[in-house]
């Protein structure tokens, strides 16, 4: 169970408490064992061959386990592929856990998926194969054409994300090197009957976008055209010409069963129970770091004025710019933004966090600062701490990284704040 007042060094003082007891209720709420569960049990899937269960993703073990609450002893064969560092407290029994890099492939990562699809041996019509969708994805499984070499992928992926490239162009570039991508997964599990299950962690909760969309059809050629044209000057972007044109996802069916919104409102629910006044901006806020402060910062400060105290809820994914060696990421990040642009004589506390417990390389789920923060945290030494992209280590000092590990969810970022007079 998750819990965010086992650190230490975390203040959980005033509304800060309240904001942390939030977060916990709907990690509660949203927990993937039970959503997999409940949808099974409430379709009645069931299979007259035999059952595949497999999954990819940060969320992967959890949602395993609904699975295996529901067909017990009859699935067939049980595979995942998650994150190397994640923590497994329990083994589900009858399961192969594989693992896989995050946020780049690597070798592990292209073993592992090639003998999950190395179990499946010849399907047939009769047989069910439940695939489990989850963020991370995109890294965890991942089958290169033969024609990119696992070095040249990773160096343009690394320098497209460094660049401040969104979700969608880059599984648009990400597709043209991959062989299971972009619905081409459905080749390998053809003529079974396919049912993907996604905890969606893009904004817009696009089929297509999550784990860069191993079931759904293939982005469109005038997304990758135009992300090429965009990128092509700082990345080094190699050109795979496919003949392929989709439709590999004829008749398979794919399901969201959990996206950022429904945290977003969780939330809500908890804070409006409490009494408090809550302004829910909903899901697919996205943007850079610099954009997404500015804009959170004038909400709070606009409700304040209009109608006093209240709680401002929110989701999606911003992006930052790499700038240096620094341990940090975009929350943490957010989270220092967000105090540039507040006054010491503001009574305010805001939060950014990820959803997944892990905010770039920081180790760190993201953070949770307010008034006493920016008295301890001079702008000038905020931003030189920017310059670098090291947003770690200065709220470690004040007491306001949140540090969770891995959650075993992912649906992005979580956007909390309070203000009053």
């Amino acid at each position: 169970m998750l819990n965010f007042f086992s650190q230490e060094n975390l203040r959980t003082d005033g509304k800060r408490r309240i904001i942390l007891e939030s977060l916990e209720y709907a990690f509660r709420k949203n927990d993937p064992s039970d959503l997999v569960f409940n949808y099974l049990s409430d379709h009645r899937v069931s299979s007259q061959g035999r059952v595949f269960v497999i999954g990819f993703g940060k969320a992967a073990l959890e949602m395993y386990s609904g699975a295996l609450r529901y067909f017990d002893s009859s699935i067939h064969y049980g595979g995942i592929i998650i994150p190397a560092d994640t923590e497994i407290k329990m083994i589900p029994p009858g399961v192969e856990i594989l693992k896989g890099e995050h946020p780049l492939p690597g070798s592990q990562t292209l073993e592992s998926s090639r003998r999950l699809i190395g179990n499946f041996g010849e399907l047939e019509k009769d047989d069910l194969v439940l695939v489990l969708i989850s963020g991370g994805g995109s890294s965890l499984f991942e089958i290169l054409d033969e024609r990119i070499s696992l070095d040249e992928y990773r160096r343009t992926i690394e320098c497209l994300m460094e660049n401040g490239i969104n979700i969608g162009e880059l599984n648009s570039i990400r597709y043209i090197y991959s062989k299971v991508k972009g619905g081409r997964l459905v080749k390998f599990l053809r003529p079974a009957r396919i049912i993907g299950l996604d905890i969606s962690d893009v904004p817009g909760d696009s089929i297509e976008t999550i784990a860069s969309g191993p079931l759904s059809s293939p982005p469109p050629s005038s997304l990758i055209d135009g992300t090429v044209r965009k990128f092509s000057t700082k990345c080094n972007i190699k050109i795979l010409k496919n003949e392929e044109t989709g439709g590999f996802d004829e008749g398979v069916e794919n399901h969201i069963i959990l996206r950022n919104q429904d945290f977003v409102d969780q939330i809500e629910n908890f804070l409006s129970s409490r009494g408090y006044r809550v302004i829910n901006i909903g899901s697919g806020i996205t943007g850079s770091v610099e954009e997404i402060s500015g804009k959170l910062y004038n909400r709070l400060i606009s409700e304040k004025d209009r109608g006093g105290p209240a709680f401002l809820v929110g989701g999606g994914e911003s992006t930052a710019i790499v700038r240096g060696n620094g341990k940090g990421g975009r929350n943490l990040e957010l989270c220092l933004r967000f105090l540039l642009r507040a006054n010491e004589s503001d009574n305010f506390v805001f939060s950014s966090i990820g959803s997944d417990g892990i905010d770039g390389n920081s180790g760190a789920m993201g953070g949770i600062v307010d008034a006493l923060t920016l008295r301890k945290l001079t702008k000038k030494t905020i931003l030189e701490y920017l310059e670098i992209s090291e947003s770690l280590s200065p709220l470690l000092m004040t007491g306001d990284a949140i540090i969770t590990g891995r959650t075993g969810n992912n649906v992005s970022d979580l956007f909390i704040g309070y203000i009053e007079k």
